[in-house]
């Protein structure tokens, strides 16, 4: 069991209601994935920041351990040597996501729940500038009147795939409406520790197990227990990683503009999340200024030819089907 205990003096200029524990899914696999992240954010500058990170993990069948290399001994070393591993008892697969989802919230409310208020749900293959997400959250907790929050990128209207051969079909048995709750993209959010427990509260006493686990969490379970206010900070996502490199192709040592967005996909460049944390970084040391209307990369960038990928998502800001975010 990983603790969820600190010290005052790491904690000091973080006061307990804005402490986040910080839960990142990941395939058992990704072992590179996870030292990017530790490498980009250390234990010391998230400890500064008032955040603990855990990643959450599923375990490796036979087959995929053939496959990545990658041995149950070698998962449990890792956990060893950084205590920020929890694994599950399911076998990882995209359709167990929900149980890996559900595993690290109950996780964080009951580990963490009196030390820390807010829960920071992250893939492992999405870019963070946690500086700015820290000072975003002040803000949208500050003005938010209910004291409870669910944050991310809000997804709306959007229809199953009932096309057999997709591979994002959905039955009539599994879901029966034509028009999904809206929900949070999984691929990043933030919850407050009590809407996060009533979320793991609902989800005992719902019969059917939904596999798309951001819709069924913060889409169903939400719905089901009665928990309608979302804070909507769609602005500062981008769906292409190449508005991420936009924003770091100033020369300067010290640049002039922080990034228009917080939050992006890495797009299968590994090395994008080291970057852009030194240059969030560098913006948050030297007070780097919003860029103004007339300049925001969403109109001024000029997005390199690359070969995106679809099933991290296209650059615009629009409803999409759900493979392009799944």
């Amino acid at each position: 069991m990983r603790k969820c205990n600190y010290s005052i003096q790491d904690l000091e200029n973080n006061s307990k209601n804005m402490k986040i524990v910080w839960i990142i899914t990941s395939f058992a696999g990704n072992i590179y994935k996870r030292r990017i992240l530790r490498q980009a954010y250390r234990v010391n500058e998230l400890k500064l920041l008032g955040i603990k990170r855990i990643f959450l993990l599923g375990v490796l069948d036979k087959k995929l351990q053939r496959k990545t290399g990658i041995t149950q001994i070698a998962i449990e070393k890792e956990a060893e040597s950084f205590q920020d591993i929890v694994q599950g008892n399911f076998i990882e697969a995209y359709k167990n996501l929900t149980y890996k989802h559900l595993m690290g919230l109950k996780w964080a409310v009951d580990t963490c729940g009196n030390n820390y208020s807010y829960i920071m749900k992250m893939d492992d293959d999405i870019i963070i500038n946690l500086y700015e997400t820290k000072i975003l959250l002040q803000n949208k907790s500050n003005s938010n009147k209910t004291k409870q929050l669910l944050m991310g990128y809000i997804l709306e209207n959007m229809s199953p795939i009932r096309n057999k051969s997709s591979k994002w079909y959905v039955s009539n048995e599994e879901f029966s409406g034509n028009v999904y709750p809206t929900f949070i993209s999984g691929w990043f959010y933030i919850v407050d520790m009590f809407t996060a427990l009533k979320l793991i509260y609902q989800s005992k006493y719902y019969s059917k197990y939904f596999w798309i686990d951001d819709l069924f969490i913060t889409g169903i379970l939400r719905e089901e227990a009665g928990i309608h206010n979302f804070v909507n900070i769609n602005n500062y996502f981008t769906l292409d990683h190449r508005f991420l490199k936009c924003c770091m192709k100033e020369k300067k040592k010290q640049s002039k503009y922080k990034c228009d967005f917080i939050v992006g996909p890495d797009g299968g460049d590994n090395s994008l999340l080291l970057t852009f944390q030194k240059y969030s970084k560098n913006c948050y040391q030297y007070n780097c200024k919003s860029r103004p209307k007339e300049q925001l990369l969403k109109d001024t960038c000029i997005l390199d030819d690359e070969n995106s990928n679809l099933d991290i998502g296209l650059a615009q800001i629009k409803k999409l089907p759900l493979n392009t975010l799944f």
